[in-house]
């Protein structure tokens, strides 16, 4: 470093013990000059000397060495001295405000006629010192965690992502608590404006990618659903439901992709919303105060997901929202035939459609798409016989007729214009016929649909 003198004051150290000055542990800054500094040496950090001088401050670990070389002039104030301990404030003021100059807080001053007397004020410097320390290493625990809980997520989307773009189906998920409804048709009933009802199931947070009510009866009030993390309180995902869509039977609720991020005990809070009218939960046959429901899991990655009525005003992630996601399970589980064929029960992600001898034309009519859709993309896979296909959305758009190869995979994509447009495929061909419909892929807009303002949660 080249020597430069700071205005007014020149501090100086030895070559040999500028890695001791900054290598970041504790140093206690006392003027050659004090008695009984050896009581210091007990006080948690390394005792460096400040020798005074006409020329400026030297800061020396020990004694001078025969063959030294010249000081060098320090640029920077150490960072992490603790405090300065001399005879009188005055000795060591200037010093004091080197580090001031430097933008740093400057360390404790501490004026006593030895270093036994300076120590109990030079211990209370240090226990502060040290619980400044352990709350910056807590911090900085915290965002390695939340940047490890974030790096462990981005992987889990992306792998999600290019499954989901690629075809390949996601793995089966696994029933982690089945509640089934009682026999005897015992209800719980929300009505409309009361207090949620918070059910406690005893299972972690990580890896839920579903949750199943059942519903007794129709709806006649909108269903909040809440998935919660205990110990935070955060809102890990929820839904809104309008009482259009809440028949009797079961309600799946899919989580955009499986839950991560750090385990906490699941809440689930359940509420009816609107001005009049109720929900009922057929309640569980083992504990009659709680509602029936089911709960899926899937590891990290295992896929993306465009849930219905999902509120994204309280998902984690805004970002990615626009990735494409696969269409949610009711769109393929509610497909219906309107012509000749019959549609096995499926697994999830693919049904058969078997088609008879003497069949002509026919029509598969999905369920559900969610809003805020750009495009849609349904592939199609002919098992046996001779067909070809094109993909109808809302009625109007439709792609061109198109071959189905035998044993191979076809995408069908059309963009989507409207909201939530009808989804259909229509096929013609001649002898009987099985072909494979997938889960639909959808990509959606840049960002999700804004909730209607009749559907927002009460305070």
């Amino acid at each position: 470093m080249p020597d430069r003198a700071l205005p007014g004051l020149l501090v100086r150290a030895p070559t040999e013990d500028l890695p001791a000055l900054f290598d970041g542990r504790p140093v206690i800054v006392v003027e050659s000059r004090l008695p009984d500094t050896v009581a210091l040496h007990g006080a948690g950090a390394r005792i460096c000397r400040a020798h005074l001088s006409p020329e400026g401050v030297t800061l020396r670990f020990g004694p001078p060495r025969s063959r030294e070389a010249a000081p060098v002039t320090l640029q920077h104030p150490p960072p992490a001295v603790l405090a300065l301990v001399a005879q009188t404030p005055l000795v060591l003021g200037r010093l004091a405000g080197w580090w001031r100059d430097g933008g740093l807080e400057p360390p404790v001053l501490i004026a006593a006629e030895g270093g036994l007397a300076a120590l109990p004020e030079l211990m209370t410097a240090a226990l502060a010192a040290a619980g400044a320390a352990a709350r910056r290493v807590c911090e900085l625990e915290d965002r390695c965690a939340a940047l490890r809980a974030e790096a462990e997520h981005l992987r889990a989307s992306v792998a999600a992502m290019l499954n989901t773009v690629a075809g390949r189906s996601p793995p089966g998920m696994e029933t982690r608590l089945d509640l089934a409804a009682d026999p005897a048709g015992s209800t719980l009933r929300l009505a409309a404006g009361a207090a949620p009802l918070v059910v406690e199931p005893g299972m972690p947070t990580p890896g839920i990618a579903r949750l199943s009510l059942h519903l007794p009866e129709a709806a006649g009030a909108a269903l909040s659903v809440r998935l919660i993390g205990a110990e935070s309180g955060r809102v890990l995902c929820a839904w809104r439901v309008p009482p259009a869509a809440l028949p009797a039977g079961w309600l799946h609720l899919e989580t955009p992709e499986p839950l991560l991020g750090r385990p906490e005990s699941l809440l689930i809070g359940l509420r009816a919303e609107g001005e009049a009218g109720e929900v009922a939960l057929s309640a569980a046959a083992e504990a009659p105060e709680e509602p029936a429901l089911s709960i899926a899991v899937l590891p990290p990655g295992g896929r993306l997901v465009r849930p219905l009525h999902m509120d994204w005003a309280h998902w984690h992630d805004d970002a990615a929202v626009a990735a494409p996601r696969q269409a949610p399970a009711q769109m393929l589980a509610e497909a219906r035939v309107a012509g000749p064929g019959e549609l096995d029960a499926g697994s999830g992600a693919m049904r058969c459609l078997a088609l008879p001898e003497g069949w002509e034309a026919t029509r598969v009519d999905f369920g559900p798409l969610p809003e805020g859709c750009a495009a849609l993309r349904c592939d199609l896979r002919l098992g046996a016989g001779v067909a070809e296909a094109r993909l109808m959305v809302g009625g109007a758009a439709a792609t061109p007729w198109r071959v189905l190869p035998e044993q191979e995979a076809r995408p069908f994509i059309l963009p989507v214009t409207d909201g939530a447009p009808a989804v259909a495929v229509e096929l013609r061909g001649v002898g009987a016929a099985a072909v494979d419909l997938f889960q639909p892929v959808l990509f959606p807009a840049t960002r999700p649909p804004e909730p209607a303002p009749e559907a927002a949660v009460a305070a």
